[in-house]
């Protein structure tokens, strides 16, 4: 075996905040194909938090070990972005509808009405006039 280690390219990686940590979305070799999908990821979804970095591989790392060190590229950070915002708004305008009125269905809340009293007279009908209350008191 050689001591020297080969180089290894660049790769560029694509991360999402979870939590206090990231997790790696995309990874690849080429930066225009991580560029990509870091603005797609944007667009997918403005409010989350996403970085762009790039991975250089230490070559002074332990036998066997793969280490990377990284350098921020791009940082999409909602609380700056004005599109983030704009979808914040836009979110928080649907749940506000005080002033909108919704039409209630009087229609179906009376024929609900009228059939449990078409029901409650069959029913005491059926029973008998005075049958039905004996049969309680018994």
């Amino acid at each position: 075996m050689s001591d020297a280690k080969e180089p290894q390219p660049p790769r560029f990686a694509v991360q999402r905040a979870a939590g206090k940590s990231w997790k790696t979305i995309y990874l690849a070799e080429e930066q225009a194909a991580s560029t990509q999908v870091f603005h797609e990821m944007i667009r997918l979804k403005p409010t989350g938090f996403f970085r762009l970095i790039r991975l250089e591989y230490d070559p002074n790392a332990q036998e066997g070990a793969l280490e990377f060190h990284w350098k921020l590229i791009s940082l999409h950070d909602p609380r700056k972005s004005v599109v983030a915002k704009n979808v914040a708004l836009q979110k928080k305008g649907r749940r506000r509808r005080s002033g909108e009125k919704t039409p209630i269905p009087l229609r179906i809340y009376l024929l609900a009405i009228v059939l449990g009293v078409v029901a409650a007279i069959a029913l005491w009908l059926r029973l008998g006039v005075g049958g039905g209350l004996n049969l309680v008191l018994q």
